[in-house]
């Protein structure tokens, strides 16, 4: 009877074990497709760099808004802490204004997409990737609110309520 009980819980175990990692693998698969469908919708707004020179701006495709530069803004963000470390700028370190990604070769993004990053951390985004710099040194919070800015863009463009 002991062992009947004990193979009984050992087989519970198993078949609890199994679906706690179904529901992994699940959460897993819907938040891949979400990102999938996240760059999907990024990429369907960005010109597509040609294989040499530079793009011809006043080709862009339809509906890829004219990027909006701000000088004074950039300049500002010199001053502001790094958003990623709190970094403030010395003589030995600058804060520099980051654009986040890229509108294709030779293209950056809005200055509305600009965000106040340490030199060092700026350089590395160039040169090691800047997808790798910022999953390495992008705090918790603002981890957070960047998932809490896009789910609530997503369930807009979904649901079609403000």
């Amino acid at each position: 009877m002991a062992l009947a009980m004990a193979m009984a819980m050992a087989l519970a175990m198993a078949l609890a074990m199994a679906l706690a990692m179904a529901m992994a693998m699940a959460l897993a698969m819907a938040m891949a497709m979400a990102m999938a469908m996240a760059m999907a919708m990024a990429d369907m707004t960005r010109p597509k760099a040609p294989k040499h020179g530079r793009i011809d701006k006043s080709e862009l495709p339809h509906g890829v808004e004219k990027q909006m530069r701000d000088k004074d803004y950039r300049e500002s963000l010199r001053d502001m802490p790094c958003i990623l470390t709190g970094f403030r700028g010395t003589d030995y370190e600058t804060v520099d204004p980051m654009h986040i990604g890229t509108a294709g070769k030779s293209l950056k993004t809005h200055d509305y997409e600009c965000l106040p990053v340490r030199h060092s951390l700026h350089e590395l985004g160039h040169n090691g990737g800047e997808i790798s710099m910022l999953r390495k040194y992008a705090p918790d919070w603002l981890l957070r609110e960047a998932f809490r800015a896009f789910a609530k863009q997503f369930w807009k463009s979904n649901t079609g309520i403000e």
